[in-house]
């Protein structure tokens, strides 16, 4: 039940910072990022 918790409170969180979004996909789109742990590789330098 924990887990589900915390689930629900980073979405709470998503909706919280995404006020005056006009669309929602883009709030859907925070919750995924926010919730997916999706790992990004950066470029290190760019030419």
């Amino acid at each position: 039940m924990g887990i589900l918790e915390g689930i629900n409170n980073k979405i709470q969180l998503a909706k919280r910072r995404a006020r005056g979004y006009r669309n929602i996909n883009n709030i859907i789109n925070m919750i995924y990022f926010l919730c997916g742990k999706l790992q990004f590789t950066y470029p290190r330098y760019f030419t």
